[in-house]
């Protein structure tokens, strides 16, 4: 978001990038393999801790108790707008053409609306954020100007997007 407001900003979170050898999310995906962490999976808390700012510093702690949440790798928004509404997002052709990023949700707009009914309903995996990828605009998909089309042409619009951490841009 560019800079959204603090009543209804999600939950900080730390997200996972990469699990390294030998480290304690490699240790315990080891004796767990039916419940690993994986890269991108968001650590909402350390021993209980919600701020980034309490989150990092549990994470010296000789003992960590993590709370970890995984959002779907796809969803489905629904977005309406008004006649002379913009949708409040600026987008860029990606995956050779074939899809959608989102580079940036404006403050005003359908789409900024929606995120904020989202996160007032607390269904963070709802909302959408720069990075993540249009796959479909209206059930159209394959075609980054018939998706940006549907995108300035309707007043429903039903996405379908994937998040930034499965995205393969190629751009």
């Amino acid at each position: 978001f560019s800079r959204p407001d603090a009543d209804w900003r999600g939950p900080e979170t730390l997200v996972v990038r990469r699990i390294l050898e030998g480290g304690l999310l490699h240790q315990w995906n080891l004796r767990h393999p039916n419940t690993p962490v994986l890269p991108e999976d968001s650590i909402c808390a350390i021993n209980g801790r919600t701020t980034i700012h309490g989150m990092l510093q549990e994470e010296k702690s000789s003992r960590i108790l993590l709370r970890i949440v995984r959002y779907p790798e796809r969803f489905e928004a629904k977005l309406r707008r008004d006649t002379g509404v913009p949708l409040g997002v600026r987008v860029q052709s990606c995956s050779e053409g074939k899809e959608l990023l989102v580079i940036e949700v404006c403050r005003e707009g359908a789409l900024p609306s929606y995120n904020k009914d989202q996160s007032f309903r607390g269904r963070w995996h709802k909302v959408i954020l720069p990075d993540m990828v249009i796959e479909a605009a209206n059930n159209v998909s394959g075609d980054s100007r018939a998706m940006a089309s549907e995108l300035a042409r309707h007043e429903e619009i039903s996405l379908r997007i994937r998040r930034s951490e499965s995205n393969n841009h190629g751009m």
